[in-house]
């Protein structure tokens, strides 16, 4: 893909910010738009269809960058990449992956990190999660009877690039390297979903109906399972990238 085949739209009631970001994705060659509010965006979006990127404020006067994201996601097609960007408090961050965002930047922020996710999003998760790293933190552990029993279980939920695992005890850091070993007997469609990811963020006890657990980002999944696992979570109605239980 061509940096000019890439279009991104910047929303961002910061002026000065704003243009900064433009300017510097223009200069990257990317098609860009800008919006000063969640509401004007949605308006951008409708008239673009073509926008692939959204680079959004949380907190705007009119429109805020929370039920700007709820809109993109009920409204428009899955594959649109949605990343938040915010100097406050405003959302914790297994709110912000339940919502559906693809990736979180807490301002000051620096641009080549956000440059280098924009440009990751855009490969398949069959070539994203191919790279299997070294070591983890902690290794999880489940067994199943079979996929449908994995997935009517209260103690893991995948979402469209991350899992949920229900975990009282022996809790990891954010940010550890997690890797996960799920053993379905039945062997169907295969017979261990092994794999890596990242922990995003980590409840502690349970708050309310939300048991304590932690929210781990793929980033590798074993071949025999990586092709089932993919088409499994692309299916998934939820919007959520890392469901909340």
């Amino acid at each position: 893909m061509q940096p000019s085949d890439i279009n991104i739209l910047v929303v961002d009631d910061d002026n000065g910010l704003r243009e900064s970001l433009t300017l510097f994705f223009k200069a990257l060659k990317f098609t860009t738009f800008a919006a000063k509010s969640g509401n004007e965006a949605i308006g951008v979006i409708k008239q673009n269809p073509s926008i692939q990127i959204v680079l959004s404020d949380i907190r705007m006067a009119d429109g805020n960058g929370i039920d700007f994201l709820k809109e993109v996601r009920k409204s428009f097609h899955r594959e649109l990449k949605f990343f938040l960007m915010t100097g406050f408090d405003d959302l914790t961050l297994e709110n912000a992956y339940a919502y559906g965002v693809d990736g979180f930047f807490s301002k000051p922020f620096s641009i080549g990190t956000v440059r280098d996710c924009i440009q990751q999003s855009f490969l398949k998760k069959n070539h994203l999660w191919s790279r299997r790293p070294a070591n983890s933190d902690i290794t999880v552990k489940r067994n199943y009877p079979g996929f449908l029993s994995m997935c009517q279980a209260n103690d893991i939920s995948f979402g469209r690039s991350g899992v949920f695992f229900a975990m009282k005890f022996d809790q990891p850091r954010l940010g550890d390297m997690c890797s996960f070993q799920i053993e379905l007997k039945d062997l169907k469609p295969c017979r261990v979903i092994a794999g890596f990811g990242v922990v995003r963020w980590v409840r502690k006890e349970a708050v309310g109906d939300l048991p304590a657990g932690i929210g781990v980002e793929i980033i590798y999944l074993s071949q025999d399972c990586r092709e089932h696992l993919i088409e499994f979570m692309d299916a998934k109605s939820d919007p959520a990238t890392i469901p909340l239980k």
